[in-house]
Parts: C-alpha cells; sequence; structure tokens
C-alpha cells in the first residue's frame, strides 16, 4: 500500500510591482525646488563677481536669503519636510551664505590685502562649513528640515553693507571701484 500523499503548497513569489512614481509629488518637490533656486542665485553671485559685477553679486546673495526664507517655510506649510530637503538647505546655505559672500569679498576688496585676505576669506568659510556641521540635520531637535538660528546673516550683511556704502560711496573699494 502507498502511503497517502501529502499535498504540500507552495507559494510562488509575487512580483513585486515597483511604483516608482507613487512618491513622486509635487507638494515634495516644490521647497527642494526652492532650495536649488538658493544655490543658483549663491553660484551666480559668485559668477558675477569674477567678472567684477558686484552690486549684482550682492543682489544674488539677497535674492538666494529670500529663496532659503522661503523654502523651510513653504515645506512646513506643504507637510512635506524630509531628511533630503534638510541636506539639501545645509548644502544650499553653506554655497550661498558661506562661499558666495566670501568670494564676493575677497575679488572685491581682500584681494588688496593678498594672503591676509586670503586667511580672513578662508575663516569665515571655515566657520560656516562648522556651523553647519555642529548640528546636523540628522540630529536637530523638532520636526525635520526645521532649523532655527543655523543662518548666516553675517555674511549677508557684510555683502550687502559693503554693496551700498560703496555705491553711495562712503567707502571706496581698495581694490577696484564698480
Amino acid at each position: 500500500m502507498r502511503p497517502p500523499r501529502v499535498r504540500v503548497r507552495v507559494r510562488r513569489p509575487r512580483m513585486r510591482v515597483h511604483r516608482r512614481l507613487s512618491d513622486f509629488s509635487v507638494n515634495r518637490m516644490v521647497p527642494n525646488v526652492l532650495t536649488v533656486l538658493a544655490v543658483c542665485a549663491g553660484m551666480t553671485a559668485i559668477r558675477f563677481a569674477v567678472n567684477g559685477k558686484f552690486e549684482a553679486a550682492c543682489y544674488a546673495i539677497i535674492v538666494a536669503g529670500v529663496f532659503d526664507g522661503l523654502d523651510g517655510r513653504i515645506a512646513r506649510l506643504l507637510r512635506s519636510t524630509s531628511r533630503f530637503g534638510a541636506e539639501l538647505d545645509s548644502l544650499s546655505d553653506f554655497i550661498s551664505f558661506g562661499v558666495a559672500p566670501a568670494v564676493v569679498l575677497y575679488l572685491w576688496t581682500m584681494s588688496a590685502f593678498q594672503s591676509i585676505g586670503w586667511a580672513i576669506i578662508l575663516i569665515f568659510s571655515a566657520c560656516c562649513a562648522l556651523r553647519l556641521l555642529s548640528s546636523p540635520p540628522s540630529r536637530r531637535p523638532g520636526p525635520p528640515g526645521f532649523s532655527p538660528a543655523r543662518r548666516r546673516p553675517p555674511g549677508r550683511a557684510c555683502c550687502c553693507c559693503r554693496c551700498s556704502s560703496a555705491s553711495n560711496g562712503v567707502i571706496g573699494s581698495p581694490a577696484r571701484p564698480i
């Protein structure tokens, strides 16, 4: 006599359908687009400074500040904060308010002081980088992407004050006039 047949049900693995566009949302992209625009404004400020258009470079840094101020607020308003957005914002802040003002100031005024001017600019940029490093987005308390008191207003203020004072004739540039 034969042993009874035991029916074993074998499950076939289901083919997973990855929907890459299911997580694609315009709400999630809007703050990141504003952050990228802030990076573009910071890089444009550097380009203007290299071409000798220092006043336009200062305005580009101001535009970067406006975009930087909007991106976090809109992300929280749309409830679309993300770790990627916070990291992108940190990079944007460093480029727009750490590197761009330093390059603009060096090319505008500090190049006359040669090595000392370069050292001052390097210290400013390094301090901006260290400030961002001291509170990375992954370790900040509060909602993701929110980071109060992390901005670098001294960089914006230096460029803007220098721009307004030179264009009003209060302080002349030792390197080259506007």
